[in-house]
């Protein structure tokens, strides 16, 4: 920063750390809900496909929404 008077701190760390928890929850949901399906774990399945459709809606609101900004 004393070098590179144009450089900017992220302003937007928590959010940004939080688009990554939710980001892995989100992706973890993707692998486990095939899995639960194919061992006819129906309640397993529906409570993941819960959490991926609720990351989801997530990460559009903290994190597709800010991309242009």
């Amino acid at each position: 920063m004393e070098e590179d008077f144009s450089f900017v701190p992220n302003m937007d760390f928590k959010r940004d750390s939080f688009n990554v928890v939710i980001g892995v929850i989100w992706q973890m949901a993707q692998v486990l809900i095939p899995m639960y399906f194919m061992l006819r774990q129906n309640t397993q399945m529906v409570i993941w496909s819960a959490i991926l459709i609720l990351t989801s809606v997530l990460l559009k609101k903290y994190w597709w929404d800010n991309l242009e900004k």
